[in-house]
């Protein structure tokens, strides 16, 4: 029900298993990858026209090895490019040349590729990870949706918020870009960043349509339909997001996120 939520959002829907590595439309090379380098680079030249393609190489080279000690300081990097755009310096020739481009089109939402993937797929060295929904913009994987399943009404979200913070220590890979982090139960909603402590995490009905929870809407139906709209999305990403230091010592041992072959 999620991917039709999000395609009448104007998303491209596709699953998994679809794109995966070495399906005939693989998207990417290996479950370790979770940029979508050809959906990037394409992205990039249709927003920066004027950027030669050497420029655009040179400026995924960087993304795919975001500088930082720790994954929060690579998110915190990564997002002011994608805030600010990025610098990027290239040679040709004896010719060291530079370029400003921009990550996405903040003024015309339609040049930006959305695209959403249910249960995608992230193995790093021995963990895997495969949330029920992964949001890319222009290749970038900007937001994940994570269902927790259970069989109580209650909602723990400090559990599930803890152990989901664990795994973005262990997966750095897709947890370096990752600006939205929902946390939903199938039902009620959380939505928040993997740097964020558990307690900023917000119901989005409370400060947003709380009269259409009714006739069976749920608060991950409204959030979706809200937050990840094509024309608020990106101020909502922008203005939402406030990174706070986590103590690691505070987060639970045990990890939503498993080995291989458990």
């Amino acid at each position: 029900m999620m991917l039709v939520w999000f395609e009448v959002n104007g998303y491209t829907v596709l699953l998994d298993s679809d794109v995966a590595p070495g399906k005939v439309k693989s998207e990417r090379s290996s479950y370790g990858e979770v940029i979508l380098r050809d959906r990037l680079f394409q992205a990039l030249r249709r927003i920066n026209p004027n950027v030669p393609s050497m420029a655009i190489k040179e400026a995924i080279k960087i993304l795919n090895s975001i500088p930082g000690d720790t994954p929060q300081a690579k998110n915190y990097n990564f997002r002011n490019f994608l805030l600010n755009g990025m610098n990027v310096s290239y040679q040709l020739g004896k010719y060291k040349l530079c370029n400003e481009l921009k990550l996405v089109d903040y003024s015309h939402i339609q040049k930006n590729d959305w695209l959403v993937i249910q249960n995608f797929k992230v193995f790093q060295e021995k963990v895997c990870y495969s949330p029920e929904m992964v949001i890319f913009i222009n290749g970038l994987p900007l937001g994940i949706i994570d269902l927790i399943r259970t069989n109580s009404q209650a909602f723990k979200l400090k559990e599930s918020c803890g152990k989901i913070k664990f795994c973005s220590y262990k997966l750095p890979n897709i947890f370096s870009y990752s600006q939205i982090l929902v946390i939903s139960n199938g039902n009620q909603a959380r939505v928040g960043n993997p740097y964020l402590n558990c307690e900023q995490f917000i119901p989005w009905h409370s400060i947003c349509r709380e009269e259409n929870l009714i006739n069976g809407v749920t608060e991950l139906e409204i959030l979706i339909q809200d937050f990840f709209d094509k024309r608020s999305f990106f101020k909502l990403m922008k203005d939402f997001i406030e990174f706070t230091e986590i103590d690691l010592d505070s987060i639970p041992k045990e990890c939503k996120c498993r080995h291989k072959g458990d």
